[in-house]
């Protein structure tokens, strides 16, 4: 997949809701037919964060994924941290 340059809608507020990034994912030709908005929605909307409490400042993504066209997808990317 190509990722294409994004941009920032929403800075957040510097404490718990970090920035929103907006930005289109292109996919093969070879996968013009196939909805793939799961795959790009699971590589995307991933945390690493394996703490057993809260409050750890960890970030957490909140990802929405929206078909375009039959190769292009429309990506929003919110963090958000454990506070």
């Amino acid at each position: 997949m190509k990722i294409l340059q994004g941009r920032v809608t929403d800075y957040g507020n510097g404490f718990d809701v970090g920035e929103t990034v907006c930005f289109r994912v292109v996919m093969p030709a070879t996968e013009k037919n196939r909805d793939l908005s799961q795959y790009i929605y699971s590589e995307f909307a991933d945390s690493t964060c394996t703490h057993e409490y809260d409050c750890c400042g960890c970030p957490h993504y909140w990802v929405d994924v929206k078909r375009v066209s039959s190769r292009e997808y429309f990506v929003r990317h919110r963090t958000f941290y454990n506070y």
